[in-house]
């Protein structure tokens, strides 16, 4: 399977506008480094296509690597390196007569309506949960009640376990609008957490035995063509950790189908562009849909890269992505690793150094493709990587899996 590329995606005359702009954004990672490096989550299947992406993620050092392992690098890229040359670079754009493709709703003031591929607003419902119902159909969630968080009563009657998420047109990324809440603590502290939202989402939480994220494209006249699907790998509170992409793995027909339907229904609202959602399977084969992002997701470049290799030939049965940070510089960090760089087990997707983009203080950040034959030698690769000094989530191994269950049924 061969995917477009961004530039058959995207109408001619787009550009990337994918920095969260929005300082005050409560449901998104506020660490200024992590928002930072987001922006380079496509550079390494961009192409032609034109974007920004800050300068700490397009170092020496790292453009080298992922030249040596065979990434290719978008060649239409433009750094920036403070938030003030981020929002001149993207009006100068617009000024030029340049489109913005925005990641999260944008608060900057456009000149006119053209100025973005699409609306703020339409990005704000699409990415909203409680619209989740509306675009995928209310039969292929999991049963779901809003909750009033000003309201005492109503918070009391919340009973785990369930998932609580927020209902907001903020930005939102990651999982940190959602809380797994397997006990009444766990619920005790997500309200804690949540404190500022004002309506939550108490939805019956689905125990699946897969997690996948879907990817589609909406091309300029609005056709939906499907991109790919990889596995999830989430902590227990629901944060997202990573993807696993199988060669012999492919969603379930049902999956795809409401994936395809979701697409659709943003396509007539107005969407274009990459879109991913995550819809769980449970043990009877049933689909439910759990969140929608109507943009690029992190696993985009990934599954790009792991599909271009397979058609190249020189791809493994297994990848996997792993959002990796170690202590020190990003030249420290890539040579406590270059073993598994040159013996070709590990690809580098993006890379971050922060003190090149300007940035004080912070650890050197890597997306990495860790690739394998078989699952056994993936965790292999895993524990080799950590032995490194490299901090990521781990896959858990077939008997954490069981315990997992085991513990759930209980």
């Amino acid at each position: 399977m061969t995917l477009p590329e961004l530039t058959a995606i995207y109408p001619p005359g787009t550009f990337l506008a994918p920095r969260l702009e929005d300082p005050s954004a409560k449901w998104v990672p506020s660490d200024l480094h992590a928002v930072e490096f987001m922006t380079a989550n496509l550079i390494a299947c961009a192409g032609g296509f034109p974007m920004l992406v800050h300068k700490a993620a397009m170092s020496p050092d790292g453009l080298e690597l992922m030249e040596r392992c065979g990434v290719n690098i978008g060649s239409a890229i433009e750094t920036y390196e403070t938030p003030d040359d981020y929002h001149n670079a993207l009006m100068r754009r617009i000024e030029d007569g340049q489109t913005a493709v925005f990641v999260y709703p944008s608060s900057v003031q456009l000149p006119e309506k053209k100025a973005a591929l699409v609306a703020s607003d339409c990005l704000a419902h699409l990415n909203n949960k409680q619209n989740i119902a509306q675009l995928s159909g209310p039969e292929n969630i999991p049963r779901r009640r809003t909750i009033d968080n000003g309201s005492r009563d109503q918070r009391d009657t919340l009973v785990a376990p369930i998932a609580l998420k927020i209902a907001t047109n903020e930005p939102n990324a990651g999982g940190l609008d959602v809380a797994i809440c397997r006990r009444r603590r766990h619920i005790d502290r997500a309200l804690s957490r949540f404190a500022d939202a004002e309506t939550l989402i108490a939805e019956e939480l689905i125990e699946a035995v897969r997690n996948w994220c879907v990817q589609f494209a909406v091309t300029a006249d609005g056709t939906v063509c499907e991109i790919g699907a990889t596995e999830q790998i989430c902590i227990r509170s629901g944060i997202h950790a990573g993807n696993l992409y199988a060669v012999d793995a492919s969603p379930e027909e049902n999956v795809l189908t409401i994936g395809r339907s979701i697409a659709e229904a943003g396509s007539k609202l107005g969407f274009r562009g990459l879109c991913g959602f995550d819809i769980l399977l449970d043990r009877h084969g049933k689909a439910f849909v759990i969140d929608l992002n109507f943009r690029p997701v992190s696993s985009s470049a990934f599954l790009y890269e792991a599909l271009r290799r397979s058609n190249l030939g020189t791809g493994a049965r297994f990848a996997r992505l792993a959002f990796c940070r170690s202590e020190g510089t990003l030249a420290q960090m890539i040579r406590r690793c270059d073993q598994g760089f040159r013996d070709g087990w590990i690809i580098p997707l993006a890379t971050f150094e922060p003190e090149f983009g300007g940035l004080k203080g912070g650890t050197a950040r890597m997306r990495l493709m860790i690739v394998a034959d078989s699952l056994k030698v993936l965790h292999r690769r895993e524990q080799s990587l950590a032995g490194c000094g490299v901090d990521f989530v781990h896959m858990p191994n077939r008997f954490e899996q069981l315990k997992h269950w085991f513990r759930n049924v209980i």
